[in-house]
């Protein structure tokens, strides 16, 4: 490795060792900022997975954190909920639970807003847009073969990260089980598109299938 690469992938790794729990913390003022100023909850990447530096190979971006996230702190294969269980079953089955250091998981929104007694919210369009530099900034850090968008939400960010992309412009256009599983984007990045494990896309998508889009997504990293 060259002496330069090494230095900046060990700055990477310093940076999150000296922010312990939280890689996600260095992007607080600008997360408050599209909370209009106000306090808002940035739950840690589970330090079970990959870091920046690590070498990534899957860069899973979901819409936001949820209720469960707040209460562990982490977002997290682990977390206690079916859309976390869900995840890691599939994930299991097809990368094994050892492949973990080769994965990051963050959200289209880091922050969920400071209230009590928090519920799921969808992330408006403005607080994706608002969150665009953030997770290109983690994009540009983490540079991942394959970065996996968890639903529609996730990919429109990704659209506003790469506007000019013709392809996630069409593919945004396109149902989501016609596009589900495939390689949207080869250049600069590639990009796919899977389900969100929550309850909800169960119905719209039954987990047998979600397998299989979970097999083609192994694929496209050796592609």
């Amino acid at each position: 490795m060259k002496k330069g690469k090494y230095l900046r992938e060990r700055r990477l790794k310093t940076t999150c060792s000296m922010m312990k729990k939280n890689c996600f913390e260095q992007y607080r003022k600008e997360c408050e900022k599209c909370n209009e100023g106000k306090a808002v909850v940035i739950p840690a990447n589970d330090p079970k997975n990959g870091e920046p530096g690590d070498g990534i190979d899957l860069m899973f971006v979901n819409e936001r954190p949820g209720p469960t996230a707040l209460k562990t702190g982490f977002i997290s294969p682990e977390n206690p909920d079916e859309s976390a269980r869900r995840f890691t079953r599939l994930f299991g089955k097809v990368f094994g639970m050892d492949y973990r250091k080769k994965i990051f998981i963050t959200n289209a929104v880091l922050w969920c807003p400071k209230v009590e007694n928090y519920t799921n919210q969808t992330p408006t369009s403005l607080e994706v847009e608002c969150g665009v530099g953030v997770l290109l900034d983690q994009i540009n850090k983490i540079k991942p073969k394959v970065i996996v968008a968890m639903g529609r939400h996730a990919l429109n960010a990704l659209r506003f990260c790469f506007p000019e992309s013709s392809a996630i412009n069409l593919a945004r256009k396109k149902k989501l089980k016609d596009i589900v599983g495939t390689l949207i984007v080869a250049n600069p990045h590639r990009i796919t598109l899977l389900f969100h494990t929550s309850p909800l896309n169960v119905r719209n998508r039954a987990e047998k299938d979600q397998l299989k889009d979970w097999e083609n997504l192994k694929r496209i990293i050796e592609l």
